[in-house]
């Protein structure tokens, strides 16, 4: 069962398999992410088997330690986003990577096929987008909507951050006593607003945790401005087809011109 499950820990994580230049680097950065969180591997390509491309991926699964036994390969004939999606409900997965094609259509620079993942999921969504994955997140922003969500999505980037050793983990925030300088968290309005257990363990990790006003910026513009390397956001609450385009403000500017790698998490809680 997906629903009611908490987003972390990342217990199996699926990759989806494009046969596209970058297909070393997201398998590289999957075997990082893996080993990292101790997780079992489920690669799915949604499109048509071939003998090239069942020698290619199994050529660079090997090279990357990955064998029978730390993983699994889908094969959906489909080659769409759904039939991928219902692979990744049928291995109850928790974390989804998927690389991103601006050669893809319909004027998305994340593609098509990326954007119904972000948006279709029932599970948390990393992107990577418009650079190739290279080791660790050091500066990861999570964007603190006013929603139930959010707690869940902090509670995940702390959960990342501590994980990846991250130099620190920002909470960006467009209502907060702060004005436009990073603050520790005790001292903020935002922190006020969250739950007991949460407050006590942003005050009692190990990471850098702060909380910065955005100056009304928009968290995908923001991250930019302040080089982030991964901005965190909550899960769409409708899965509408790619042609309603219709997402929160935030994951729609992150989505057409993407700053930094995204990661959406789906609280799996009821929309």
């Amino acid at each position: 069962m997906i629903k009611g499950r908490s987003p972390f820990p990342f217990e199996t994580i699926a990759v989806a398999v494009s046969f596209s230049t970058g297909l070393d680097a997201v398998i590289a950065e999957a075997k990082r992410i893996c080993y990292l969180h101790g997780a079992l591997a489920v690669f799915i390509h949604a499109g048509k088997k071939t003998s090239d491309k069942h020698r290619r991926l199994g050529n660079v699964l090997s090279d990357n330690g990955f064998h029978d036994g730390n993983s699994r390969i889908y094969w959906e004939q489909a080659g769409d986003a759904a039939s991928l999606l219902q692979v990744c409900r049928h291995e109850v997965v928790d974390l989804l990577l998927a690389g991103c094609s601006d050669k893809e259509n319909f004027q998305l620079p994340t593609g098509r096929f990326a954007t119904e993942l972000a948006t279709r999921a029932k599970c948390s969504v990393l992107l990577f987008c418009n650079q190739t994955p290279n080791g660790s997140f050091e500066n990861i922003h999570v964007n603190l909507s006013d929603h139930l969500k959010t707690e869940y999505s902090i509670s995940t980037g702390l959960y990342l951050a501590e994980k990846e050793k991250s130099a620190q983990l920002v909470l960006v925030d467009d209502v907060n006593d702060s004005g436009d300088g990073l603050v520790q968290v005790e001292n903020t309005q935002s922190q006020r607003k969250l739950s007991s257990p949460l407050r006590t363990a942003l005050e009692h990790t190990s990471v850098n945790v702060m909380f910065q006003n955005s100056g009304g910026l928009s968290p995908n513009d923001f991250a930019f401005r302040n080089k982030a390397d991964l901005l965190i956001l909550n899960s769409a609450d409708h899965h509408l087809r790619i042609f309603d385009r219709i997402f929160s403000d935030s994951m729609e500017k992150a989505l057409l011109n993407p700053s930094c790698h995204l990661l959406i998490v789906h609280s799996r809680l009821q929309d």
